[in-house]
């Protein structure tokens, strides 16, 4: 089932690994929903804060898709 949602946040910088997270939260109501960068479908388009995205939650894997709007 599709849903709709606003990043939260995306890839922010973390400073124990000195990395940037390939990870971020979409906001959905009152829901926080992680997603990671290999399940967003999103090519050329911002992941950034704000941003209203469509995504599928797939229950077995747990894993969310993130689709263009």
């Amino acid at each position: 089932m599709r849903s709709l949602g606003k990043i939260k946040w995306f890839g922010t910088f973390n400073s124990k690994t000195q990395n940037f997270n390939d990870y971020g939260f979409i906001q959905d109501g009152n829901e926080s929903i992680y997603f990671n960068k290999q399940s967003v479908l999103l090519k050329g388009k911002s992941r950034d804060s704000g941003v209203w995205v469509i995504y599928t939650k797939h229950e077995k894997s747990r894993n969310y898709i993130l689709l263009p709007r």
